[in-house]
């Protein structure tokens, strides 16, 4: 007897998805902004000229960055088939959820690290069972080293590349260790050079005095968070652990080379939720890194699961992700 086709399998594996997933979020990220021309200035694009305004340019990049992320996540399935069926599931997973958190939509540090760290982890899988992996590891590090640019708490999550090196090579050498290693402070060794060029230190010491600012965890910054960051992070929270803990349950179906990827994800997506607690007050950065990380499980139990109790799971998730959509939108609208 056959596997029930349910509406979750459907949705998983129609080609609909993801042009679907891409209009929502479109019209997530511009209709908030009609109307607001604050700002304005001429865009010169060849003979063609467009009045932008400011507001409407930050989004409009961000929403470039946030499709480019879902372009890489796909990549990375479709080159390393994580998900053992064809779907484009995880990209449509990440880029609903992330358009749930309508605070990170303008251009800024958290979807370009977000996009530096998809990219890293692309980068870093490829490495596999590479005999000489030394320029990947370079590129890879090399990544993570502009993320944190932006946001320099994003060099510590280097130890967990490191340890995804050492994890998937399974002989980690000095020589990979030391690419690694110059990629990661390549960046900040040309900002060196600038800052010497130009004489103006200040910038870059400023930039690095950024990594003491750590604040003391305390249960009172839990508190100021925003009922809607409260609301984001109990969903998404939710279906990373019943991802989890289906794919443990279920991971002797999958190949060697996907259990490792995907403990690589498990111990990402703690590390985020552990530096969550411990800083609440970078929400804003680490919910997206932490969405990037999570995806793959949500997708591959919606993708590989048949019963009455995934479907209906699927069903109250899109439920729930259509519902902070339309508050969202309210909340602009009236904002």
């Amino acid at each position: 007897m056959g596997k029930i086709v349910r509406f979750q399998n459907r949705v998983a594996e129609s080609f609909l998805t993801l042009p679907v997933c891409v209009t929502l979020v479109v019209l997530t990220w511009c209709f908030p902004l009609w109307g607001n021309d604050s700002d304005s200035f001429v865009m010169k694009l060849g003979t063609w000229e467009f009045e932008l305004s400011q507001v409407w340019a930050e989004h409009l990049l961000g929403l470039s960055v946030c499709l480019c992320i879902a372009y890489v996540i796909a990549e990375t399935n479709n080159s390393l088939q994580i998900i053992r069926i064809r779907t484009r599931l995880m990209s449509c997973v990440w880029m609903v959820l992330f358009a749930c958190l309508p605070f990170v939509h303008p251009i800024g540090p958290p979807v370009l690290c977000a996009f530096c760290y998809v990219v890293a982890l692309f980068l870093l899988y490829r490495c596999y069972q590479e005999e000489t992996p030394v320029i990947q590891v370079f590129h890879c590090m090399f990544c993570i080293g502009v993320g944190s640019l932006f946001w320099i708490p994003l060099i510590w999550t280097g130890i967990l590349f490191f340890f995804g090196f050492w994890t998937i090579l399974r002989y980690f050498s000095w020589r990979c260790f030391w690419g690694g290693l110059i990629g990661l402070i390549l960046p900040y060794w040309c900002w060196f050079l600038w800052a010497l060029g130009t004489n103006n230190y200040l910038p870059l010491i400023n930039h690095l005095r950024q990594l003491s600012d750590l604040q003391i965890p305390s249960f009172s910054l839990f508190l100021q968070w925003p009922t809607y960051w409260w609301i984001c992070w109990i969903l998404s929270a939710s279906l990373a652990v019943i991802g989890i803990i289906h794919f443990y349950l279920t991971s002797f179906n999958d190949r060697l080379r996907v259990r490792t990827i995907f403990h690589l994800y498990f111990a990402q997506s703690l590390f985020f939720q552990i530096a969550l607690f411990l800083q609440p007050n970078f929400y804003p950065v680490l919910m997206p890194l932490f969405l990037i990380v999570t995806t793959p499980f949500v997708a591959h139990f919606f993708a590989l699961t048949h019963s009455r109790v995934s479907n209906l799971l699927f069903c109250l998730a899109c439920m729930s992700c259509f519902a902070l959509l339309v508050m969202q939108l309210f909340d602009f609208a009236y904002r």
